[in-house]
């Protein structure tokens, strides 16, 4: 940590940093290790690490997360740990391929989320469209069925019970649809 008169951290010192790290950010290992974070990357100062870095010096809890570096245009998933009041050990992962499938995934989540919403949709409509008619039938069928009582033979009697089964199967055929 660099310090100001005042004891707060104003900028931070890399003092080990491996090829993995050069070779990902660009920077060469001399300049890292000769110069401060804020002057190797200004822009580190609008991004959230710095604070991470300070928070975990001052208050000792380690951090997991990620971060996106748009200089770079990478993310990255980190830990942090202290190693005294002054030190902090930073291991870096670069995350870049899975947060691109985590984008993917999340447009695919975003996509079947729409298509149930108009699957739910079209079912509504259609279950209302396809019974319909078929309780006209019934309905008239049972009207037809006591108008005739009394009047229409047995065969007639037995036609129109058959009728009445017909549509209590093709409802219930509609119900199945629906719900599959």
């Amino acid at each position: 940590a660099i310090r100001n008169a005042a004891g707060e951290i104003e900028d931070m010192k890399f003092l080990r940093v491996n090829k993995t790290f050069t070779s990902i950010t660009g920077w060469s290992e001399e300049d890292l290790l000769t110069k401060s974070l804020l002057t190797i990357s200004p822009a580190t100062k609008k991004t959230q690490f710095i604070n991470r870095l300070k928070s975990v010096l001052e208050t000792g809890e380690p951090v997991l997360d990620t971060l996106y570096y748009p200089v770079i245009n990478r993310w990255f998933e980190f830990s942090m740990s202290r190693m005294d009041t002054s030190k902090v050990t930073v291991s870096f992962f670069e995350v870049t391929a899975l947060k691109g499938k985590e984008s993917e995934l999340q447009q695919t989540i975003n996509s079947l989320k729409r298509s149930n919403e108009n699957l739910e949709e079209f079912t509504r409509a259609a279950s209302h469209d396809l019974k319909e008619p078929i309780r006209k039938v019934s309905f008239l069928g049972g009207q037809l069925k006591q108008f005739l009582k009394g009047k229409a033979s047995e065969e007639e009697l037995q036609l129109l019970d058959r009728m009445e089964q017909a549509t209590g199967r093709m409802l219930q055929l509609i119900d199945d649809l629906l719900e599959y």
